[in-house]
């Protein structure tokens, strides 16, 4: 499966809490909109799963994309970009990077750059999180994008399109995940941070908007 159809399985996952939200608002005779009472107010930990769900949905396409082609660098590429080649100082016994040129050729034997790029998955990408746009950015240097959000940015038109602004939406998603995910979205005086499902549907679809760009790139580690 191409990672951005797996991609669009899990946003439209992301999205079922929020039909959630809705239907069980129904079932409840809430009416579809208006602010809950304290009893129903378990209710917007949808539209907090949903933003959670997103976020997944995002970092787990970035993995999908290095998975992929990572291998194809360490195979065919002349030049392995900076990023790589300190993750393959990580795991081979190299001193530095500037050593990757000369154990080019034992990785290039034919299980070598299948080793190294497991080895990698396993040890490098599998404790790394790509949600925040820097972190978005440094994993798209590992395969010679500079700057993945001005990538997007080049390819999204109309207002609030603009590099500085993507990142700092792209940042404001991120950061709420994690104040859910590991705060209990609490604020200081340990009382629920605001939330509307309104926020979560913006959630995806900014995600969606941001991925569907990205898939538009065009990676070749052959040149």
């Amino acid at each position: 499966m191409e990672p951005i159809e797996q991609f669009q399985i899990n946003i439209d996952a992301a999205r079922k809490y929020l039909d959630m939200y809705r239907e069980l608002r129904r079932l409840k005779s809430l009416g579809a909109r208006g602010a809950l009472d304290a009893n129903n107010k378990y209710l917007l930990w949808l539209p907090r799963a949903s933003i959670v769900s997103s976020m997944s949905s995002l970092d787990a396409y970035v993995h999908q994309v290095l998975y992929r082609y990572i291998p194809q660098f360490l195979k065919h590429a002349d030049s392995i970009p900076d990023r790589l080649s300190e993750m393959v100082v990580r795991v081979a016994p190299i001193k530095n990077a500037s050593h990757v040129g000369g154990a080019i050729q034992y990785m290039r034997s034919p299980t070598g750059t299948d080793r190294l790029a497991d080895a990698i998955r396993e040890n490098v990408l599998g404790f790394q999180a790509y949600q925040a746009p820097d972190k978005v950015v440094e994993a798209y240097r590992v395969i010679g994008v500079p700057d993945v959000i001005q990538e997007v940015a080049d390819r999204w038109r109309g207002p609030n399109t603009e590099r500085n602004h993507i990142a700092s939406r792209l940042e404001r998603y991120s950061k709420r995940r994690n104040q859910i995910a590991h705060e209990g979205d609490l604020d200081n005086n340990h009382e629920p941070r605001e939330i509307s499902p309104d926020f979560g549907a913006t959630c995806a679809d900014f995600i969606e908007n941001v991925v569907t760009r990205m898939d538009q790139i065009e990676i070749n580690p052959n040149q």
